[in-house]
């Protein structure tokens, strides 16, 4: 809670709120209190002497301005739903064809009227209902952790070494611990060598099969525009590592003229 009479400076004559008995001392000792979340919503704060309370106090009045905002709602009523089920799968293609038309049937005998702009409605009402029911919404894929299940054991190893050494001090533990964290280390290096060859090998089928809306989102991907993999980690033939962007790009261009 905070007092809130400071925040407006006021002549001596708005801002006292006790007289002393002797009728000449006065003072400020009567205050407001808020909740800090409401303290930019007041607006002003002063004594008043209007009003006759018969008491050697003032009424200490606040005026308070409340803004409430809105739930923001999703604008987007696009559904997205999954249509890959649909292209292979003979067996839903069949069911999806019997339950639009038995939908597509009942809606017109439902409605009396025979317009163009019904018969529209209709059909896309049918196939809604008919894809929510049998194809259902797209679901949004997990991106694949990189690191692999060696790295991870050696995650939980180190982390319990480090434990044990923050409780129990020596030279033994510290030294099991920086062991663990050494080989941690490199487990992860390899692992980011092994997903950016990876990458590179998506690339470089996507571009012989002119898929190039998967050849841009690889490269945006590769070269850190849209992640933050670093080149330091990308090693030449030799075994030399690449620490800047143009040696990698040319080591992209040697890739694939071989």
């Amino acid at each position: 809670m905070r007092s809130i009479q400071t925040r407006f400076p006021h002549p001596k004559s708005r801002s006292w709120t006790r007289l002393h008995p002797n009728g000449k001392s006065e003072a400020r000792i009567d205050h407001i209190l808020i909740n800090g979340k409401w303290l930019n919503s007041i607006r002003n704060v002063r004594a008043y002497n209007i009003v006759e309370l018969n008491s050697d106090h003032r009424i200490v009045s606040a005026k308070l301005s409340v803004s409430l905002r809105a739930p923001k709602q999703n604008k987007s009523k696009r559904i997205k739903f999954d249509w890959n089920k649909l292209k292979t799968n003979s067996v839903l293609q069949a069911q999806f064809n019997i339950e639009l038309q038995n939908r597509y049937e009942i809606l017109r005998n439902v409605n009396t009227d025979h317009g163009i702009q019904t018969k529209y409605d209709n059909f896309i009402t049918s196939i809604q209902d008919t894809t929510v029911k049998l194809i259902g919404k797209t679901t949004r894929k997990k991106r694949k952790n990189w690191a692999s299940t060696t790295t991870i054991d050696l995650l939980e190893k180190r982390n319990s070494a480090k434990s044990k050494f923050k409780q129990q001090p020596s030279r033994e533990n510290k030294k099991h611990w920086h062991i663990l964290k050494n080989q941690l280390d490199e487990s992860y290096n390899n692992d980011k060598i092994n997903f950016l060859e990876d990458k590179l090998e998506q690339l470089k089928q996507a571009m012989v099969s002119n898929h190039l809306r998967t050849t841009w989102s690889l490269t945006d991907e590769i070269s850190e525009k849209r992640t933050s993999y670093s080149t330091s980690k990308i090693k030449r033939k030799c075994g030399t590592k690449i620490n800047s962007t143009n040696d990698l790009m040319h080591e992209w261009k040697t890739y694939f003229e071989e």
